[in-house]
């Protein structure tokens, strides 16, 4: 593995531990859905992973096929740019189901 990627996964682990800080408390998405400070900082977050893996290189995203690279950046597109469309059931369900799947795959990823 390339070091700039490794690096880059070190910091999407970073991000997702920010975003579990900022959650963890959170037990639903009416909870998520009230508070305004934290479905904002949510979103920031997952925006800073889409950036990041946005610049892992094309030789580790096509040997990696089972990440979803492209859903990844989607939402963070959609999120950068599109935030009045954004649906925060998304971004709740993306938090609780997504994020943790992510967080497993880099860890084995880094263990090897």
């Amino acid at each position: 593995m390339r070091e700039r990627d490794l690096a880059i996964l070190k910091k999407v682990l970073k991000e997702i531990d920010c975003l579990n800080n900022l959650t963890n408390d959170t037990e639903s998405f009416a909870s998520f859905d009230a508070d305004d400070k934290t479905k904002r900082a949510s979103v920031m977050t997952l925006i800073n992973i889409g950036e990041l893996v946005r610049h892992l290189s094309k030789e580790f995203k096509g040997t990696h096929r089972d990440i979803p690279f492209h859903a990844i950046t989607g939402l963070r597109n959609v999120a950068a740019h599109g935030y009045l469309t954004l649906s925060f059931k998304l971004i709740w369900s993306t938090i609780k189901d997504a994020v943790p799947e992510l967080k497993s795959k880099i860890e084995k990823l880094l263990k090897a």
